[in-house]
């Protein structure tokens, strides 16, 4: 079953429910599949369909958009080895008081 709108539509069906939600899962960006039910047998289909599918897994390849987080990095890095240069010199420091005495 198709709900895609074309240029050649007219008006009653694209004020169709149908197709609005057409439209909405469209902005979801979400996949999904329509089914139509016109008789009891086919409704049970359906639902079994979707009830198979419902356990398979399905790979959907996302691009997610990554923070750099180098300036943070290095920010941290250049703390710790002005931390550390400030133990050492406190450490000679300490070194010569201690020899003068």
């Amino acid at each position: 079953m198709t709900l895609h709108s074309s240029e050649q539509d007219n008006l009653p069906w694209v004020n169709m429910l149908k197709h609005k939600l057409d439209e909405f899962f469209k902005t979801l960006n979400i996949l999904y599949q329509a089914f139509k039910a016109g008789s009891p047998s086919d409704f049970a289909e359906a639902i079994d369909t979707i009830d198979q599918q419902h356990y398979q897994r399905e790979m959907v390849d996302r691009m997610q958009p990554r923070k750099s987080l180098a300036d943070r990095f290095l920010l941290f890095a250049l703390m710790l080895a002005g931390l550390l240069a400030a133990i050492q010199t406190y450490s000679w420091w300490g070194a010569y008081l201690a020899l003068r005495s």
